[in-house]
């Protein structure tokens, strides 16, 4: 794995000297980006006090009323124009930030993707993460450019519940509408490539109105994950009727915490990042 030498740009990655319960804050991201515009409230939602917490001794964000994108940029001499947008699990009542964002993004960087966290509303509904995931990757490929992004090479990545947003952003994707009056709206929402990694089993797969085309979908669950393992299972078969490029990467043990480092199965990124150049993505022009 080639080394980044631009130390500014492994942010969220190096981390800062101050410590806090364990875990080191991760370095300011390249750009915050809020995800509704004016007071930054999703629309028809009131809330007293709006609030956005930080990360607590635990790396976990416990309330975010004002979504926002945080941008984590790899050097640009190694950029690919490929981005990942995760989704932090939590079960829609908080975001684990740490476990699904911080601890995986240097890995990213370092093979040239971008790194950006949708930090959605929480607690919230999944309706409120659908229409929020939906406007997320909009926002993302209109500042492609800015970003030094290809528009055709955005993903996301979603965990337990950020899973579950993104089955369910398959099932409602659509190609924007050409009349909408934000400009965002005519921009498509449909990832160029999911990862699914044990996603939250809130509703059975024949609940997700999926058909074709989908993007290619790399998921990721362990035998013995009571969260997750009734639901991977049952919608790998889904996607393998539906034709779609799919690496399912069903492991041993680990539970519904398996691929969190320094956990068993931390190792996801060893047969992801092949099977991702496979598809087309992450790779240098």
């Amino acid at each position: 794995m080639p080394m980044v030498t631009n130390w500014k740009r492994i942010a969220g990655l190096i981390l800062s000297v101050g410590m806090l319960g364990g875990w080191a804050r991760a370095v300011e991201p390249d750009a915050v980006v809020s995800l509704w515009p004016g007071d930054g409230l999703p629309p028809g939602v009131k809330v007293p006090d709006p609030q956005n917490q930080q990360p607590d001794a635990r790396g976990l964000i416990r309330r975010m009323d004002k979504p926002e994108l945080r941008v984590f940029l790899p050097p640009a001499d190694g950029a690919t124009g490929t981005a990942v947008i995760i989704c932090p699990g939590g079960a829609y009542g908080l975001l684990d930030y740490k476990a699904h964002v911080a601890e995986f993004g240097a890995d990213y960087q370092q093979q040239g993707i971008a790194v950006i966290a949708l930090l959605y509303k929480v607690p919230t509904t999944a309706d409120l993460a659908l229409m929020e995931g939906k406007r997320a990757i909009r926002l993302v490929r209109s500042r492609a450019k800015d970003w030094n992004l290809d528009p055709q090479k955005i993903g996301m990545q979603g965990y337990s519940a950020g899973g579950h947003l993104l089955v369910n952003l398959m099932s409602h994707a659509d190609d924007g509408d050409p009349q909408a009056q934000d400009p965002l709206d005519r921009l498509s929402c449909r990832p160029n490539f999911v990862l699914l990694m044990c996603p939250w089993n809130i509703w059975t797969v024949d609940k997700y109105p999926l058909k074709a085309p989908l993007p290619p979908v790399f998921m990721a669950c362990a035998d013995n994950d009571n969260v997750s393992i009734n639901f991977s299972d049952p919608l790998a078969a889904r996607l393998k009727e539906l034709q779609v490029p799919l690496l399912y990467w069903r492991v041993q043990g680990g539970g519904h915490l398996a691929f969190h480092k320094p956990n068993t199965w931390g190792t996801w990124m060893d047969p992801f990042l092949p099977w991702l150049k496979q598809q087309g993505f992450a790779t240098r022009p």
